[in-house]
């Protein structure tokens, strides 16, 4: 679970902006879920804000808080990326995840191609998950390299379909 909480933030959201610029203005979004995880409830706020830098560069800021059960997690994640309309992004990506037993951190890279309405993406980095205390069987210290490819498809401006 917490290997998929750090992709989440390693994830660029969409933002819409006029050719040319990596983003247009200031905007963001909030994304509220709940369910239930191995017989746990579990409720995840997290949200985004992405402004401009510079006529191609952009940045956005991420934040994450998750409850199941009683186990709560806190997360922070950024990017900094250049874009391109006509031809691609590229950026750099950072993350933590602060749980109740555990840490973790990521850096990363990340990459798109646009080819018309489709997206071919591709992410990749070093993460680090440290468990407080020790447990018989887990290794409680681990670092490894890790690469996404996912493939996007806008059927309009401001709808994706994506699989990673």
């Amino acid at each position: 679970m917490i290997q998929a909480l750090v992709l989440f933030l390693a994830l660029c959201c969409t933002t819409s902006a006029h050719a040319g610029q990596a983003v247009s203005q200031l905007n963001g979004k909030v994304d509220f879920s709940s369910g239930s995880m191995e017989s746990e409830s579990g409720r995840n706020l997290s949200g985004s804000v992405t402004m401009p830098v510079a006529r191609n560069v952009g940045l956005q800021l991420d934040g994450q808080y998750t409850r199941v059960d009683t186990v709560d997690f806190r997360g922070i994640g950024g990017h900094l990326f250049w874009r391109d309309w006509d031809l691609g992004l590229v950026g750099l990506t950072a993350a933590a995840l602060d749980g109740d037993y555990q840490d973790t951190s990521q850096l990363g890279t990340e990459g798109e191609y646009y080819l018309g309405p489709l997206t071919l993406g591709l992410r990749g980095g070093w993460t680090h998950l440290e468990y407080d205390q020790t447990a018989p069987f887990i290794d409680t210290d681990v670092s490894k390299a890790y690469l996404l490819a996912d493939l996007g498809w806008y059927p309009l401006d401001d709808l994706l379909f994506s699989l990673a």
